[in-house]
């Protein structure tokens, strides 16, 4: 084993893991890191222990005997994305469908004016798959003008032929002012030496999004990654995005209880909670007193889902609904 020292974004490729999940296991004591100056380096001869199942050299004490992390029930990496990639036979429909949600969970952060992206049955019709108009931006979203291209097939091979259609015809896009953004689920171990080449093509700027920078993004998209585990038949007992909630316990009565009759006789509620929520930035916690707490729960849901369209794309995409003790611990834990 090599004794080299690795940064971060070394180490989490090598793992193919998130930066959330490595910084976990170095919190946890179960991957050895040093500091240097404020960041973290890591022996290769520990990663690859890891990647191998050999227990790790050292625990957080600094004792020896500690063992090789295990992975949270609500860890996705790379290679599940990739994975379902391939056993999905519909996620060249769900790819922007997925986009679509991580972007929506974003929309306040990154200052987003605009957002399209066509799911479903609209993907395949001409046009661009997506497109976005953001104020400030994120790490995954461009600040400005973007326009956005996915596929499920070869990365490269696909990236290539997307590129080279929307560069010669970019569909009333200014490229100058327009970021191209390719996104697929497979591990593209080269995309940056990709975008390198493509950079004196006139686009303002060119990126790739590839499967481990979906699974960084759904770690910081905690709503959005639970929606994602139970589409891909992965156990979220106890976490449910709020239209799984709403769905399986609005179907508990014949006919199915409405959203209508949650919030009815309380619209100044219903109002009043959207705005605490989305609009009050001084307010940590809101309290919501009802009969009893399905009541209460089934009020803030109802709310929710009711609300007008982009503050329910913003509030659907950001919020879970937590029904144990242990799996709000599990949803801190990896946060």
């Amino acid at each position: 084993m090599s004794d080299k020292f690795l940064n971060v974004e070394e180490a989490r490729k090598l793992l193919r893991v998130s930066r959330v999940t490595l910084y976990r296991w170095i919190t946890d004591g179960k991957l050895r890191a040093n500091k240097v100056g404020g960041t973290y380096r890591i022996k290769q001869s520990d990663v690859d222990a890891l990647i191998e199942g050999v227990p790790s050299t050292q625990s957080r004490d600094g004792e020896a005997g500690g063992r090789a992390p295990s992975r949270s029930p609500l860890d996705v990496t790379a290679r599940d994305i990739e994975k379902w990639s391939e056993d999905n036979r519909l996620a060249q429909e769900n790819l922007p469908e997925l986009v679509r949600w991580l972007a929506q969970s974003a929309s306040s952060a990154a200052g987003i004016d605009d957002l399209h992206i066509p799911s479903g049955d609209s993907v395949g019709k001409p046009g661009w798959d997506g497109m976005i108009k953001s104020n400030s931006g994120d790490r995954f979203i461009p600040a400005g003008t973007s326009a956005w291209e996915m596929g499920v097939g070869p990365s490269e091979a696909k990236a290539e032929k997307d590129f080279n259609k929307r560069t010669a015809n970019p569909q009333n896009v200014e490229i100058k002012d327009t970021t191209f953004v390719f996104v697929t689920p497979k591990i593209w171990s080269n995309s940056n030496s990709w975008v390198k080449e493509k950079a004196s093509s006139g686009w303002k700027n060119i990126k790739v999004i590839d499967a481990d920078d979906l699974a960084d993004w759904l770690e910081v998209s905690p709503a959005v990654k639970i929606k994602f585990l139970s589409r891909i038949g992965r156990n979220t007992k106890n976490l449910q995005d709020v239209e799984t909630y709403w769905s399986e316990w609005s179907g508990e009565t014949t006919p199915n209880f409405s959203t209508d009759l949650a919030i009815s006789g309380r619209n100044e509620s219903n109002k009043k909670l959207i705005d605490l929520v989305l609009r009050d930035k001084t307010k940590k916690l809101v309290t919501v007193a009802a009969g009893s707490k399905a009541e209460a729960v089934a009020f803030i849901v109802a709310s929710m889902i009711s609300c007008d369209e982009i503050d329910q794309a913003l509030l659907l995409s950001n919020t879970l609904v937590v029904s144990s003790q242990e799996a709000w611990d599990e949803i801190i834990r990896t946060e």
